[in-house]
């Protein structure tokens, strides 16, 4: 008797765990599908990010010419555009390869999405010392 119930919960166990894993593998099947929409939109995006750094370029030139210091702010910019570029030439690499192969590329920015947090992580940083170092400067230039 005492062996009859093992080897139900033997069984019951083994079927949770063939569970589990078809859960996880249609996970892992839907982040691959996404893939392709989830990079064009990260490049969207970051052409978007792009142009409103340029707009704060050049305002930071318009405040420079009159003769408010901004070293920090300019810094910030760099600092910025820099983690933007990072980011933007990842996502560029992931989309050449998923021009190549559609199931390929997906899976490689499936593989490198930590790399992709990493550096999203630190632009997203990036843009609150903008944020930040913009603060500042605007409370210089009406004092």
């Amino acid at each position: 008797m005492a062996e009859a119930i093992a080897s139900v919960f033997g069984i019951i166990t083994f079927v949770t765990q063939i569970g589990v894993r078809l859960f996880e593998l249609r996970e892992f099947y839907k982040q691959v599908k996404s893939a392709p929409s989830d990079i064009e939109t990260l490049l969207s995006d970051c052409e978007r990010l792009d142009r409103a750094l340029d707009g704060l370029k050049l305002q930071c030139r318009q405040i420079a010419s009159l003769g408010i210091p901004n070293t920090v702010y300019n810094e910030c910019l760099d600092s910025c555009g820099t983690a933007l570029r990072k980011l933007e030439s990842v996502a560029a690499e992931l989309r050449s390869g998923m021009s190549k192969s559609k199931f390929m590329g997906s899976l490689e920015a499936f593989l490198r999405k930590d790399e992709v947090c990493k550096q999203k992580e630190q632009l997203r940083t990036a843009k609150v010392d903008v944020l930040f170092a913009s603060q500042i400067l605007s409370k210089s230039v009406h004092i």
